[in-house]
């Protein structure tokens, strides 16, 4: 049928991409943005600083483009980590497409004035793309928010915001449905509520599943009401892989009273350190403790950045 042809044309063009287009898919994004900011700095006042955040990493090459052709100081910052336990499905499968990127991203970086890093271990990997820049650590932050869902039922209800496979290819959503069905013996009425972008296959995954009954989907959501979502929740689900990145929605989920539930083990349970959190099949320990003190960590990661930028550009005029 159409359907089916149209469907497989989209999936050899994304593939396609992966390959043909470096460092990502959105490179021709990338080049689009870096023409109009650098046409609209010509013509118009030059701005302190040109920041890129990543992902996608294309987003440096608008960067490099736009500090080559205008001068304007640079700052990148990166969220996840690039060649270093990569998120991108082509550098996960081909060393030999990790090696290449490696190069290219040392190229692409070697005329940043600054860099940020959400995390140490991703500080750790931009020292070694870009050893002559200097790296600053700002974790995740998120703006506060008075918004709440009401969520139907008894509960508990168990709250996870964001996508599973479409944002690291090694989460899959089976881990907590199995998790939600061995809490479900010793809270029967517990809901899990997952909102945001589910790809076909775990639709049909929750569908085919023991539990799946009890799961309740909400597919895309806007920010303000994922965040409704998180303040209205008895537990906050945060489930990762085994890598050394913490989710971003952490600094969400330390925004609202509700205890966090992990899902999941490895080297990102040891940075939750100070953090309370407990193993989703803890949930009564978890809500025997009681709601969380909020921790705010918005208004100090922006005065950490105007610091930054305000130093760096300071620096940067006595060099030139």
């Amino acid at each position: 049928s159409s359907t089916v042809a149209a469907r497989a044309t989209a999936l050899v063009k994304r593939a396609l991409r992966r390959w043909l287009y470096w460092p990502d898919g959105d490179m021709r994004w990338a080049l689009t943005a870096a023409a109009r900011v650098t046409e609209a700095i010509r013509v118009g006042d030059a701005p302190a600083w040109v920041i890129t955040s990543s992902p996608p990493e294309s987003a440096h090459l608008a960067g490099a483009i736009i500090k080559r052709k205008t001068g304007v100081p640079w700052l990148a910052e990166l969220r996840d980590g690039w060649v270093v336990d990569p998120l991108r499905v082509e550098l996960r499968r081909s060393r030999v497409r990790r090696l290449i990127e490696r190069r290219l991203a040392r190229r692409l970086l070697a005329g940043v004035d600054h860099l940020v890093a959400v995390s140490t271990s991703i500080a750790e990997e931009l020292a070694s793309l870009a050893p002559a820049s200097p790296v600053s650590v700002i974790g995740h932050f998120a703006e506060r928010t008075d918004a709440v869902e009401v969520l139907d039922g008894a509960g508990p209800h168990l709250v996870h915001t964001g996508q599973f496979s479409l944002s690291h290819p090694d989460r899959r959503l089976v881990v907590v449905l199995d998790a939600y069905q061995t809490t479900l013996a010793t809270h029967p009425t517990a809901v899990l509520h997952l909102v945001g972008r589910l790809t076909p296959e775990e639709t049909r995954l929750i569908h085919q599943h023991p539990v799946g009954n009890r799961v309740q989907l909400y597919g895309v959501r806007s920010y303000e009401e994922s965040r409704a979502y998180q303040r209205a929740a008895d537990g906050l689900l945060l489930f990762q892989p085994d890598t050394a990145a913490l989710p971003g929605k952490l600094a969400e989920y330390l925004l609202c009273n509700a205890p966090i539930l992990t899902v999941g083990g490895g080297r990102w349970l040891t940075r939750l350190e100070g953090i309370p959190h407990w193993p989703l099949e803890q949930l009564t320990q978890a809500l025997a403790a009681g709601l969380r003190q909020p921790t705010d960590a918005y208004s100090e990661a922006l005065d950490r950045y105007e610091s930054l930028l305000s130093d760096a550009g300071i620096a940067q005029r006595r060099r030139s």
